[in-house]
């Protein structure tokens, strides 16, 4: 529900700030082209009909549109931090073992699409842990 809660919760405490600073700056995004929207607003509804109105319109529409963008990306950084909250808590209890390895080797392949049971040669790759 707070943003930065779960970054708290799990030892990231760097991550709170980066994570307020980005929503305050979608917020002051929001509230800028939303005073733009209302001033153009006004002026719209104002002006007499003519070339003025239509730019005035465009202006009013192209601030409006921005204004939405912000509230939308105020909600993806909300569930992007929420996203990245469950990951670093599901990674805190991880159980990384000691026995991880890679391992190459040559090996020989049967080849069943020939009618001849011929060999494939290659290598086989096998990941341990």
């Amino acid at each position: 529900v707070l943003p930065g809660l779960g970054q708290a919760y799990n030892g990231k405490y760097w991550k709170i700030p980066i994570i307020y600073a980005a929503g305050y700056g979608l917020y002051y995004r929001y509230d800028y082209y939303d005073r733009l929207y209302g001033k153009a607003k006004s002026a719209y509804d104002e002006a007499v009909a003519g070339s003025e109105k239509d730019q005035l319109y465009n202006d009013k529409e192209e601030y409006r549109k921005k204004r939405d963008y912000s509230v939308i990306f105020m909600g993806i950084l909300y569930l992007a931090n929420i996203v990245d909250a469950m990951t670093d808590a599901y990674f805190l209890e991880y159980d990384m073992g000691d026995d991880l390895s890679l391992k190459l080797t040559p090996s020989m392949i049967p080849n069943y699409h020939y009618l001849n049971t011929g060999y494939s040669y290659g290598f086989t790759l096998s990941v341990n842990f």
